[in-house]
C-alpha cells in the first residue's frame, strides 16, 4: 500500500472519530445546561433591571442635591418663605417629573413645604429614622422603603386612588387592595452655607413604584420577549407580563421559587404557568436602608421562546460541526497528497541516486511500492558512502580549526579596542554630566539672585513710596502744582516698579520651587467681576468695551484665588494696554466638565505668528527695541503660564496681526486631584 492511501486514512480517522464522539458528548452535556444557562441568562436581565432603578435613583438624588447647594435656596429656608419653598418643589417636579413625592423638613423634622396639598408627612414614621441617620452623616443617602399609602397621601386623594393596587383573586377574602406603596426615597440633607457642618432642613423625595410602567418597558426595551415585575406582601404592585392569552397581572400574586444563593445575594429561581405558557422567572429581594427586606423585584421570559433560542444555537452549533467536518475531510485529504508528494518524490530521487551515484543496479527493479522500503535501502547504502567521506571531512575540519585560531586572536584585538573606545566615552559622558550640573546651580543661583535683589530692591522702593504718598497727600504741608505733578510720578514711576519687582518675585518662587498654592472654594464670578470692575477704574479716554460671559452663570472653583486673580489682572492689562481707543475686550469663561475654561479676546495690535512662541519667555517682548510704543517688561504672559500649569492647567495662544489676540486657558475644578503640584 503506497504512502499516500496510508496518509489519507489515517487523517480521515484522526478527524471523523473525534468529531463524533466530540458532537454525542455535546449533545447529552447541552441538555444539562439549559437549567444553568436559563439562571445565567436571568442574572443578566437581573443586573439590567438593578441598572435602570440605580440610575433613577440617581436622577432624584442629583436632583435634590443641586436646589440643597443652591444659596438662594437657602435663604429661603432660613426666612421659613412658604411660597417661595413651594416654587421650588414645582421646580423640582418640572427638572424631575418622576418624582411622585416631595417635603421640606426642617431641622427639627418639622414640615415647612410639599409637592401637593394631599400629600402627608409623619416625622414619627419611617422618615424619622432616616432623617436621623442624614443629620448624623451630613450626607445624602437613598432607600427602597415601603410606606403605608395614608402615610404619604390622604386618603381617597386623586394620588392615593393612583396608587392603591386591587388584590386579583386574594387569599384573604376581605382585603380587596394593597394599600402599601414602594417608593424609591431619597433625603438631602441642606447644610448651612455659613459654618458648613450645620443641618438646616432636608428634601425628602420619593418614587412610587406602585402601577409605574417605566421600570417594566425599560426593561423590555434592552431584554426583548422578556418582563419585569415587582411585588409587595406577595402582590404585584407593577409588571409588564406577556402571555399568548394576554390578561393583566398588577395585583395578582407572585409565584415562590426556589431558594438559591449566589455571592451571598438570595433568589428565587422557578417556573410559573402564565395563561397558557410556562414562564422561568428570577426574583430578587430589595432590602431598604437597614438592611430590611421590603420587596421583591422578578424578572421571566417564557420558556418556549427560551427554549427557541437555545434550539437555534443547537442547530446553528450542529451545521457548523458538519460544515467543519467536511472541510476537514476535505482539507485532510490535501494535506495526505501534500504530505506524501514530497516523500514519493524523494523516493524516486533515492532510485536514481542509487542507481547512477551509487552504482546499484538493484534500484532500477524494486519488487515494492512502499516507499518507506525503498528510502531505508536507500538511505543504508548512502550511510556506508559517508563513512568513507568521514575522513575527508576530518582533514578539513583540522584546516578550519587552524583558521579559526586566527579569527579568535583578531576578534580579542578588536575587543582590546572596544574597551578602549568604551573609557573614552565614559570619560567624555562624566564631562558633559558635571558641566550640565553646573548648568543646574548657575540656574537656582540665578533665581535666588534675582528674589534677593528683588526683596532688597522692595524695603527702599517703600520707603520711597510712602514718602511720596505723604507729601501727595498734603500731609506736610501743601505742595504746588509743579511739586504735584513730579511727586505723582514719583508715586506711579514706583508702583510701576513695585509691580516689576512683584513679577520677578513670583518667577523667581516658582523657579526656586518655593511658590504654593492655598487652596480654597470660591466662585468665580465674584473673582472674576472684581478684577474687570478694577480693570475699568483705570482704562481712561480709551473708551473699552469689556463683556463678561459666564456659562453656567457661576460655579465653584477649587484654586488659589489670589493667584487666579493674577492671572486675569495680567491679561487684563496686556489687553487694556495693547487695544487701540474705542476696542473690545471679551471675556469667557465656561465650565468644561472637570475644568474651567477662560477665554481673552482683544481687538487690539495683535502678535505676528513667528513671534507667538516667544511672548511666553521671561523678559521677551516682540519689540525688544529702547524708542518701543508700550512699555512692559515681558513677564505678564510668562507670569501668567506658569501660575496656569501650577494649578495644573495649560494656556493657548491665538493672535493674528493687526486683528487681536485670543488666550485660552483651563483650571482643574478639583485640585485635589493635584497632590504633587501643591508646591512650585
Amino acid at each position: 500500500m503506497s504512502i499516500r492511501r496510508k496518509l489519507t486514512i489515517f487523517v480521515v480517522l484522526l478527524t471523523v472519530i473525534p468529531m463524533c464522539i466530540l458532537l454525542l458528548a455535546s449533545h447529552f452535556a447541552f441538555n444539562k445546561q439549559i437549567e444553568l444557562n436559563e439562571k445565567t441568562y436571568l442574572n443578566i436581565a437581573m443586573k439590567t433591571a438593578r441598572n435602570s432603578m440605580f440610575n433613577r435613583a440617581q436622577g432624584l438624588r442629583q436632583t435634590g442635591m443641586v436646589l440643597a447647594q443652591s444659596p438662594s435656596f437657602q435663604k429661603l429656608i432660613d426666612k421659613r418663605d412658604e411660597k417661595g419653598l413651594d416654587n421650588a418643589l414645582d421646580t423640582i417636579k418640572i427638572n424631575c417629573p418622576y418624582a411622585d413625592y416631595a417635603v421640606i423638613v426642617g431641622p427639627h423634622n418639622e414640615l415647612l413645604a410639599k409637592l401637593s396639598p394631599s400629600m402627608v408627612y409623619q416625622k414619627n414614621s419611617r422618615f424619622g429614622i432616616l432623617l436621623d441617620n442624614v443629620h448624623q452623616a451630613k450626607k445624602a443617602i437613598f432607600s427602597k422603603e415601603v410606606f403605608a399609602l395614608n402615610q404619604l397621601f390622604l386618603p381617597n386623594s386623586l394620588e392615593y386612588n393612583e396608587y392603591i393596587v386591587a388584590i386579583k383573586k386574594p387569599k384573604v377574602k376581605e382585603k380587596d387592595y394593597l394599600d402599601k406603596a414602594l417608593m424609591g426615597t431619597t433625603i438631602v440633607p441642606i447644610v448651612s452655607k455659613a459654618d458648613g457642618s450645620t443641618v438646616i432642613g432636608s428634601i425628602i423625595l420619593g418614587d412610587v413604584a406602585n402601577h409605574d410602567d417605566y421600570f417594566p418597558q425599560y426593561y423590555t426595551d434592552y431584554v426583548k420577549e422578556s418582563y419585569l415585575a415587582i411585588s409587595v406582601d406577595g402582590i404585584r404592585i407593577t409588571s409588564n407580563i406577556n402571555a399568548e392569552s394576554g390578561g393583566h397581572y398588577t395585583g395578582s400574586r407572585a409565584p415562590e421559587g426556589e431558594e438559591i444563593s449566589e455571592d451571598g445575594v438570595h433568589k428565587y429561581f422557578g417556573e410559573v404557568e402564565i395563561g397558557d405558557e410556562v414562564h422561568i422567572f428570577l426574583d430578587q429581594i430589595i432590602t431598604n436602608y437597614s438592611g430590611e427586606e421590603v420587596a421583591m423585584i422578578g424578572v421571566g421570559i417564557p420558556e418556549g421562546r427560551f427554549l427557541t433560542i437555545i434550539s437555534d444555537n443547537n442547530r446553528m452549533v450542529l451545521f457548523v460541526s458538519l460544515l467543519c467536518l467536511v472541510i476537514m475531510i476535505i482539507a485532510g485529504n490535501w494535506l495526505a497528497a501534500k504530505m506524501a508528494d514530497p516523500i514519493v518524490k524523494a523516493t524516486n530521487e533515492a532510485k536514481a541516486l542509487g542507481a547512477n551515484s551509487l552504482n546499484r543496479e538493484h534500484y532500477k527493479n524494486f519488487n515494492t511500492k512502499d516507499e518507506g522500503v525503498i528510502l531505508l535501502e536507500t538511505f543504508k547504502d548512502i550511510s556506508h558512502d559517508l563513512q568513507r567521506k568521514e575522513q575527508d571531512r576530518e582533514e578539513t575540519l583540522q584546516q578550519l580549526y587552524i583558521e579559526h585560531n586566527k579569527q579568535k586572536a583578531l576578534a580579542a584585538q578588536l575587543l582590546t579596542m572596544n574597551e578602549k573606545l568604551e573609557k573614552i566615552v565614559a570619560e567624555r559622558t562624566g564631562h558633559l554630566q558635571r558641566a550640565l550640573e553646573e548648568l543646574h546651580k548657575v540656574d537656582a543661583a540665578k533665581s535666588q539672585f534675582m528674589g534677593n535683589i528683588s526683596h532688597e530692591l522692595r524695603t527702599p522702593l517703600n520707603a520711597i513710596m510712602g514718602a511720596a504718598e505723604i507729601l501727595r497727600d498734603n500731609i506736610l504741608g501743601s505742595l504746588n502744582i509743579k511739586q504735584n505733578k513730579y511727586v505723582e510720578s514719583i508715586y506711579s514711576s514706583g508702583e510701576h516698579l513695585l509691580q516689576l519687582i512683584n513679577d520677578i518675585l513670583d518667577i523667581s518662587k516658582i523657579a526656586t520651587g518655593k511658590m504654593s498654592l492655598n487652596l480654597e472654594k470660591f466662585y468665580i464670578k465674584n473673582a472674576v467681576q472684581s478684577i474687570v470692575n478694577n480693570v475699568n477704574s483705570y482704562i481712561g479716554k480709551k473708551h473699552l468695551n469689556i463683556s463678561l460671559t459666564i456659562n453656567p452663570d457661576d460655579f465653584l472653583v477649587v484654586a488659589d484665588v489670589h493667584k487666579i486673580r493674577q492671572i486675569f489682572y495680567n491679561l487684563l492689562s496686556n489687553a487694556v494696554k495693547f487695544t487701540p481707543e474705542g476696542g473690545t475686550i471679551i471675556i469667557e469663561i465656561y465650565k468644561r466638565e472637570d475644568v474651567m475654561e477662560a477665554i481673552v479676546k482683544d481687538t487690539g495690535i495683535g502678535i505676528a505668528e513667528e513671534d507667538l512662541e516667544r511672548v511666553f519667555i521671561e523678559f521677551e517682548q516682540v519689540d525688544s527695541s529702547y524708542c518701543r510704543q508700550y512699555e512692559g517688561t515681558g513677564l505678564g504672559l510668562p507670569l501668567v503660564k506658569k501660575l496656569v500649569e501650577l494649578h495644573g492647567g495649560e494656556v493657548c495662544l491665538k493672535s493674528k496681526l493687526g486683528v487681536g489676540t485670543e488666550v485660552m486657558f483651563t483650571i482643574p475644578l478639583e485640585q485635589s486631584l493635584l497632590k504633587n503640584n501643591y508646591n512650585a
